[in-house]
């Protein structure tokens, strides 16, 4: 939390992982009680909420990066190793949020495993839709550890690519993030074969009904 806060001080843009970010992992097999689980909650509320009222204040964007590798203890106990396990993980820090009344958030779903990537992507706008019409959130989508060259390029595409492909009918525009000619190259064609127009998002936002951000296997180069 503190190492957060003071990030929140100097960026306009921070990631919060539900995994750890109140919750040290510690391997620990118990069964929680309802009250027990809630007991938890109100815990990560104390500790999250001034992250939530400074980001708020000073007009912060964050968003809630659920990664397969570091669900909390309590999580797994109670949902296991799942997809539903990580999209639970992040919906509990954005009620909690909202209770604050802060939106700016986004939302991403990481794993090696872009078979599971894919299933807790599907299974998180499928919760955000019957939420409700204020729970269009944007969306940051990314294959954990994809790895360099043609391998990450493989797991990138087939992870990010069924995202692009669920779309459905809604004009949706994406953006990738690269630093090698070889990446950008790949991302644009991921983009033409899908019909979504990329965007260099190192320099340009970009809005649409639900955004999806999208990550390959590089970091954007200094501006």
């Amino acid at each position: 939390p503190n190492a957060a806060l003071e990030a929140a001080k100097w960026v306009e843009k921070i990631r919060v992982n539900p995994g750890n970010y109140a919750d040290k992992k510690k391997f620990e097999i118990r069964e929680y009680t309802d009250a027990q689980y809630e007991e938890e909650l109100e815990r990560i509320r104390a500790e999250f909420s001034p992250l939530v009222e400074f980001c708020k204040d000073r007009g912060r964007v964050m968003r809630i990066g659920t990664n397969h590798g570091s669900l909390s203890d309590r999580i797994m106990n109670r949902y296991g190793d799942t997809p539903l396990g990580m999209v639970e993980s992040a919906l509990e820090f954005a009620r909690i949020a909202r209770d604050h009344d802060y939106h700016d958030l986004v939302f991403s779903m990481k794993a090696s495993n872009p078979k599971v990537m894919i299933e807790a992507y599907r299974l998180l706008v499928a919760r955000l839709e019957a939420e409700g019409p204020d729970w269009n959130y944007p969306i940051h989508l990314g294959v954990t550890e994809a790895g360099d060259g043609e391998d990450g390029r493989i797991k990138s595409a087939i992870g990010i690519g069924d995202a692009y492909q669920q779309r459905g009918s809604r004009r949706q525009r994406a953006e990738g993030i690269a630093n090698r000619i070889g990446d950008r190259r790949f991302e644009q064609e991921c983009f033409n074969a899908y019909g979504l127009q990329g965007h260099d998002s190192c320099r340009q936002p970009i809005s649409t009904s639900r955004p999806i951000f999208a990550s390959a296997s590089s970091r954007c180069p200094p501006l």
